[in-house]
């Protein structure tokens, strides 16, 4: 299974819920509807192997993790729903570069209101582990590490930017279907005008888990445990100036990337790329708990995207 944006780039206990909760909505894949069914069992199992995680532990976990999904439905399905239809209306038609920002900061959004459900179900799990289970997800993330030194921080410039663009290229092309010879060419020539960010991610993200293994070492405090997670999933504090203004630059370039893109498109591009998101909105939609109030993207802060 393709995904639209990399899931190894979001940390922690935040990852395996983004994954199943928000990400499912974010991926071409026609088991959308199984992998949102399962969700708790494959987030538990995710979690559970992370740090090398007790019968007992998994068992004591089984009720939190389908709580979150529970909490998901009532609370954010509604919106990933109305953010796909927001998205479907864009391609269909012409999309400007503010249309794919405006879309963009409502995933963040999106984004930030899953990562804050997602800190009481870590708390429950690293206030929890042993030194041994401490030492075991120290050596997971130095492995994860590892793997996004191989995937994202080639040494030849050259290899770097092919590697980038084929990935973004497969990306798009697991909604829209191949992307002609000139579309190749554009994401090319604007991955070479974009900001790499890896490496600065990189160093962002390490500095954040270090602090984690140190606080859990130290026997810290659950409020101060609690505010790490909080601060640096949610919040994503104490990022670097210049990685905070690549960020910033990365999102204006790939949004007017993605416009000109879209505005490319043949009639059977654009069918499939429809088609996909119709299919994974309507997959999702089956499970929004209709007993609740409908949530907007507007009741979390979103803009309302035309």
């Amino acid at each position: 299974m393709k995904r639209l944006f990399d899931i190894r780039q979001v940390s922690g206990i935040v990852r395996a819920v983004v994954l199943m909760a928000l990400a499912t909505a974010l991926v071409a894949c026609s088991r959308t509807e199984m992998l949102y069914e399962n969700a708790d069992w494959l987030i538990l199992r995710w979690t559970g192997e992370l740090v090398d995680a007790s019968d007992e532990q998994r068992e004591a976990w089984r009720e939190p993790f389908a709580g979150v999904m529970s909490d998901h439905r009532r609370q954010l399905l509604s919106p990933v729903v109305e953010w796909l239809n927001s998205a479907e209306v864009q391609v269909a038609g012409h999309a400007t570069a503010s249309d794919i920002q405006c879309l963009m900061d409502s995933a963040d959004q999106l984004y930030r209101r899953h990562a804050a459900l997602a800190v009481p179900l870590g708390m429950q799990v690293v206030g929890e582990l042993s030194a041994d289970q401490v030492a075991h997800l120290e050596d997971e993330l130095r492995d994860r590490d590892e793997d996004y030194r191989d995937d994202y921080l080639q040494e030849d410039p050259e290899e770097r930017h092919a590697d980038r663009v084929e990935r973004y290229v497969e990306r798009l092309e697991r909604w829209s279907g191949d992307l002609t010879a000139s579309q190749v060419g554009m994401v090319d020539d604007a991955v070479k005008q974009m900001p790499d960010i890896a490496q600065d991610w990189f160093a962002y993200r390490q500095q954040q888990q270090q602090t984690l293994v140190r606080l859990l070492k130290q026997g810290a405090s659950e409020e101060r445990l609690r505010d790490h997670l909080h601060a640096w999933w949610v919040e994503r504090a104490d990022q670097s100036p210049k990685l905070l203004r690549s960020s910033d630059e990365f999102r204006r370039q790939w949004s007017s990337l993605t416009a000109d893109l879209f505005n490319s498109m043949d009639d059977d591009q654009r069918t499939t790329l429809i088609g996909n998101l119709r299919e994974v909105r309507n997959d999702l939609a089956r499970f929004v708990d209709q007993s609740q109030p409908t949530v907007m993207l507007a009741d979390l802060g979103s803009k309302n995207c035309p």
